[in-house]
C-alpha cells in the first residue's frame, strides 16, 4: 500500500510519502515526492481542501496534521513507516525523510550529504508524535463532556496537554529552523566541517 498525504496553502505546503520508502524501484507517481519541483506542485494542485481540520495555516501545523494522518493509516494500511518529507516554504523547497531512503531527482549536494540532511527528520518525528499523543490524550479527557462528566481533574489534565503542545510546537518550529539552515547551507556550498 502507498500513502501521500499533502497539505497546502498560500505560503506552505507539506508532502508526506511512503512509496519509495520500501522499494528502491523508482514509480513515476513516486517522483514528485524525490524530485522537489514541477511535479511536486503538480502534486499538491488543489490540495488546499483535504477534509482535514487544520487549526493553524502554518508549516508546522501541516506537518503535524500529516503525521498524524500517516500515523493512522500505517496502522489501518499496514504500510511502511519510512518516509520521505517535501516541504514547499516561501518559494523554497526542502527534502528531508528516513534515512534508508534510495534519492534520485533530487540536487547533488542533498544525496552526497543525506545522512546530515535526513538526520533532522527523526527529531521531527518525534516531536510531532509527542503533540499527537498529548492531543490524543485531551481528545480522551475532553470526551467526558458528551455524559455531563467533565471533572476538574479532566481540566487540568487538558491545561497540562495545552502546555505540552504548546512547549513541544516551539521545539518543532526550531527543529524546522535548524532543517531549512542545513540544506541551504548544503545548497549553497557552504558546508560547516561536519558536513565534509
Amino acid at each position: 500500500m502507498t500513502i501521500h498525504i499533502a497539505a497546502a496553502s498560500g505560503n506552505h505546503a507539506v508532502l508526506l510519502s511512503d512509496s519509495q520508502g520500501s522499494s528502491n524501484e523508482a514509480e513515476s507517481h513516486g517522483w514528485h515526492k524525490q524530485f522537489i519541483g514541477r511535479n511536486f506542485v503538480v502534486g499538491l494542485a488543489g490540495a488546499d481542501d483535504l477534509g482535514l481540520n487544520i487549526p493553524h495555516t502554518e508549516l508546522e501545523d501541516k506537518l503535524i496534521a500529516a503525521l498524524y494522518y500517516a500515523d493512522a493509516a500505517i496502522e489501518s494500511l499496514t504500510v511502511d513507516d519510512s518516509f520521505a518529507v517535501a516541504i514547499l516554504d516561501s518559494g523554497r523547497s526542502y527534502l528531508t525523510g528516513d534515512r534508508t531512503l534510495s534519492l534520485r531527482y533530487v540536487p547533488e549536494p542533498i544525496i552526497q550529504f543525506w545522512n546530515q540532511v535526513s538526520a533532522c527528520w527523526k527529531p521531527m518525528q518525534v516531536t510531532i508524535a509527542t503533540m499527537n499523543s498529548e492531543l490524543e490524550s485531551a481528545y480522551r479527557r475532553f470526551s467526558n463532556i458528551r455524559s455531563g462528566m467533565l471533572t476538574g481533574i479532566d481540566l487540568k489534565e487538558l491545561e497540562r496537554s495545552n502546555l505540552a503542545i504548546l512547549a513541544n510546537r516551539q521545539k518543532l518550529v526550531e527543529q524546522l529552523v535548524d532543517l531549512k539552515k542545513t540544506y541551504e547551507e548544503l545548497m549553497l556550498g557552504d558546508h560547516p566541517a561536519q558536513f565534509t
